[in-house]
């Protein structure tokens, strides 16, 4: 019941290429993820792609169609791994094991927008940046994206470096949700407001 990708030589990919629509301005991408029978270290083993025009090869996509994109990097010890900002050549500051929860936030919009965080807190983003979360810990901060000419209409994950498992699951995939607001209450009762 999950999305398995066994890697021991060639390539492997899953891509979403029936367009979202409408084109949406803000993106959560949210899936779990697990990563076991890993021995050598590798960087940019596995890479997640937002983008468009997306084919079904087994194969990353051109960065020339990718809006934006990350990568995990595996450790040597089994089951570690460490998510890396490709576009910006930057590694997270910490090594996961076990099945964390990753959230992706992407705006498009050509406005800075807040979202509902995954520790709580309300964040803002600028546009043409992402936020990458791991569980409740924020791993990359308003970092830039790869392409600002492209839409977010497309999904891409290929594994092309390195040996072990991946194992993707739960999949929540969203414009970013508004966050409520409220008045001030008026006509107060002692049973409503």
């Amino acid at each position: 019941n999950k999305m398995r990708f066994v890697r021991t030589g060639n390539a492997g990919a899953m891509s979403r290429t029936a367009d979202f629509s409408p084109t949406p301005g803000t993106l959560m991408y949210q899936f779990d993820v697990a990563l076991s029978g890993n021995t050598a270290a590798t960087t940019s083993a596995a890479v997640w792609k937002v983008g468009s025009s997306y084919g079904t090869a087994n194969s990353a996509e051109s960065n020339a169609n990718t809006y934006a994109r990350f990568a995990m990097n595996i450790t040597a010890t089994a089951g570690q791994f460490v998510l890396r900002d490709i576009s910006n050549s930057t590694n997270g500051a910490n090594t996961y094991s076990g099945t964390q929860t990753i959230t992706w936030v992407l705006n498009k919009s050509g406005t800075a927008t807040t979202y509902r965080a995954p520790d709580g807190s309300n964040e803002s983003i600028a546009n043409d940046v992402a936020d990458i979360w791991v569980g409740t810990t924020r791993e990359f901060n308003d970092v830039t994206i790869q392409s600002a000419t492209q839409t977010i209409t497309d999904l891409k994950f290929s594994w092309s470096n390195g040996i072990g498992t991946i194992d993707q699951d739960n999949f929540l995939i969203n414009p970013i949700p508004a966050i409520p607001t409220s008045s001030a209450a008026s006509v107060i009762t002692s049973s409503s407001f």
